[in-house]
């Protein structure tokens, strides 16, 4: 499951706006029961005075599809699988 927002870095909630120029990372706790799901918040924050177009590389799994983030933003994509899954995120990279 992968979920994306977008939020123009004075508007970013404080988590986003201490994140870095460029891609950060963040590996999350496990879900809950026998089996739970791996999560991930990926981030990107562009810093150029250009829109870019993005995605994120997911290996072993299928790529997110390309999103534009205007100049000064930030855009969070929240990724899981399952616990058994061999998809992680890699990296975000430009279409």
């Amino acid at each position: 499951m992968l979920a994306a927002t977008a939020t123009p870095a004075a508007a970013a909630p404080s988590s986003a706006t201490a994140v870095s120029c460029g891609t950060t990372i963040k590996r999350l706790p496990n879900g809950g029961g026998v089996f739970p799901n791996k999560k991930w918040d990926i981030y990107y924050r562009n810093c150029s005075s250009k829109a870019v177009k993005k995605r994120v590389d997911i290996a072993r799994g299928r790529d997110t599809p390309c999103s534009t983030i205007n100049a000064g933003a930030t855009k969070k994509w929240h990724f899981e699988t399952g616990h058994f899954g061999i998809d992680y995120p890699r990296s975000v990279v430009s279409c």
